[in-house]
């Protein structure tokens, strides 16, 4: 089965102190070849929170190009969500879940595809159940 992927989820799978059962699974699935849908920023916050690890001393920039190959190497599908689409689709969730824009677009793509939301953010998680989209461990 497929599913939607923000950061938290996935970045668990580079810095191993933060996996969990849940991430764990994740990359099992991943390895398999599940599809994976992400919406278009997803690389550029996974992208960033691996080079704000570098800069604190937290990894290193051999680690984040392996971690960043293994991620070409699952099948992980970038869906763009258009002016319209982020507006009519995400600003509803917004306002009605108290989210980011950022994590709106993961939900409101989950639910566009109907397919279960991969999250650690708790917020996000318990906007997710609310929508009946949660992927749990």
């Amino acid at each position: 089965m497929a599913f939607v992927l923000d950061p938290s989820a996935a970045l668990p799978w580079c810095f191993t102190d933060e996996a969990t059962p849940l991430t764990e699974k994740l990359l099992t699935r991943a390895e398999a070849g599940e599809d994976i849908y992400v919406v278009s920023h997803w690389p550029l916050e996974v992208l960033n929170a691996l080079t704000r690890a570098a800069r604190r001393g937290r990894t290193d920039e051999p680690t984040n190009n392996l971690f960043l190959n293994a991620l070409l190497s699952y099948n992980i599908h970038v869906i763009a969500l258009s002016i319209e689409d982020q507006w009519t689709e995400c600003h509803p969730l917004i306002l009605k879940h108290r989210l980011s824009a950022y994590d709106a677009a993961y939900l409101a793509l989950a639910k566009r595809l109907q397919i279960p939301l991969a999250t650690l953010d708790e917020q996000l998680r318990l906007a997710a159940e609310a929508e009946g989209l949660l992927l749990s461990a």
